[in-house]
């Protein structure tokens, strides 16, 4: 058993059920809040779209600064981010770096292996030190449309909701896609992995390599699916042409464990025991660049299927990098060696931002208040 699955064994604490409760309460509240605040927008701003995407953006904005706010509070967590310097201008991108601010570009579909359930949080929150949490948009499952209170927020996020089944998905996609690079900012994360590396999932995908007579292995990540993120560069790459990869790994655990059992919501949330950092290593790829791909929005079926066969060995090859990246991290620490990596706190830049979560509705009961009292002088 490794020391994190350990501490996990323990019992809490007295201070941790106490910051859990605060931890919760702050979430619970923050998100009605939210929730409130969009739908104050969607009344009385309906009927002007370019106000009430202003405004929703602010309230997506602060989602980020209240899931920012709670895990820095309950597992203070560093960013070791890195560069590829032939496609990333480090200098330029890190120049505000000692601020917490970044300057990657604002339009891209960003891409990433997934490990934990919360591996969204650490990206939105690069999209924060970005400038473009407003603009952050997440392909998940439509299940998750459905949880209450927060479908009903991430539905106002205009995030994607799919089916998982490519006749009823590809059209809403294609749809979506195109919405989204008129915008003119936006990061879309995709998953191409489409779930985080488990116990169940690991030999699902090493199966199915087996089956595809695939002649190399991955031991530290998924087999990647080709065909959400193969239609997301067809249907954007005219006014996005940028893919943003980032491999991410987390601290504090062995090459043979899966960090989604070591880093469980309980323990990072109640026994504050996630990973002290999380390395990131970023490279940019222009689209038009992938080898072989015209991403020919006019080809037919069979010219698609032969374009997205291309993709799918690209892809492949991309991946195994990434595992390559990985095993080199579990025996030296560094995702690449010989690069240099810049720290960043994962925190509020300012602790008060936490209260833009709560100035909507704070804003609106005091003016009814006072609007109450008035009438009740006035009818005195």
């Amino acid at each position: 058993m490794s020391s994190v699955q350990q501490q996990q064994s323990r019992k809490p604490t007295i201070y941790q059920v106490v910051r859990l409760v605060f931890a919760i309460l702050t979430f619970a509240t923050g998100c009605l809040s939210i929730v409130f605040s969009q739908l104050l927008v969607n009344v009385t701003l309906g009927g002007d779209e370019g106000l009430r995407t202003r405004w929703i953006g602010f309230t997506k904005r602060n989602f980020v600064i209240l899931i920012t706010f709670i895990t820095s509070l309950t597992c203070p967590t560093d960013l070791e981010l890195s560069f590829d310097s032939d496609t990333v201008s480090c200098r330029e991108v890190l120049a505000n770096a000692e601020r917490s601010l970044l300057k990657l570009n604002t339009s891209a579909i960003l891409i990433a292996n997934h490990q934990l359930y919360t591996d969204w949080v650490f990206l939105w929150f690069v999209s924060y030190l970005n400038e473009c949490a407003e603009n952050f948009y997440i392909i998940m499952k439509k299940s998750l449309e459905r949880i209450p209170i927060l479908g009903y927020g991430m539905k106002n996020y205009d995030f994607i909701f799919l089916n998982r089944k490519w006749d009823l998905d590809r059209s809403y996609m294609i749809q979506r896609f195109a919405h989204l690079s008129s915008v003119k900012k936006h990061w879309l994360l995709i998953f191409p992995e489409g779930t985080n590396l488990s116990p169940n999932t690991k030999p699902r995908s090493d199966d199915f390599m087996t089956r595809q007579h695939l002649d190399f292995k991955l031991d530290h990540v998924l087999l990647p699916r080709v065909k959400g993120l193969y239609l997301a560069c067809k249907h954007m790459h005219k006014k996005t042409n940028l893919i943003l990869d980032f491999t991410m790994a987390y601290s504090d655990h062995l090459a043979t464990e899966y960090a989604q059992d070591s880093f469980t919501l309980r323990s990072i949330y109640l026994l504050g025991k996630g990973p002290k950092s999380l390395s990131m290593f970023v490279r940019a790829i222009d689209i038009s660049s992938i080898d072989g791909c015209t991403f020919d929005e006019n080809a037919n079926e069979e010219e698609e299927e032969e374009d997205m066969r291309k993709f799918e060995v690209w892809l492949n090859k991309l991946w195994v990098q990434k595992d390559k990246m990985m095993d080199n991290y579990y025996k030296t620490g560094h995702l690449v060696e010989g690069v240099k990596s810049t720290k960043i706190p994962l925190k509020l830049r300012n602790r008060f931002e936490i209260l833009n979560v709560y100035v909507i509705p704070i804003v609106f009961f005091v003016l009814t208040w006072l609007a109450c009292r008035l009438i009740t002088t006035l009818l005195r």
